[in-house]
């Protein structure tokens, strides 16, 4: 899904001021399939939801 709408969060990403880079952030099926696997990677790429207050 991530590489079929590659352009789309390209485009969107730069608009919300995040950066050509973004999508280069976001976790896939690649990365993990749970919260152990992923949040590495999210800490390692400084992905901005790790900066976001806690939902729950």
């Amino acid at each position: 899904m991530k590489e079929f709408l590659r352009t789309e969060i390209i485009e969107r990403a730069e608009a919300e001021g995040l950066g050509a880079d973004f999508i280069d952030k976001i976790a896939d099926e690649t990365v993990g399939t749970n919260e152990d696997e992923i949040l590495p990677f999210l800490e390692e790429k400084q992905h901005p939801a790790l900066k976001m207050d806690p939902m729950m």
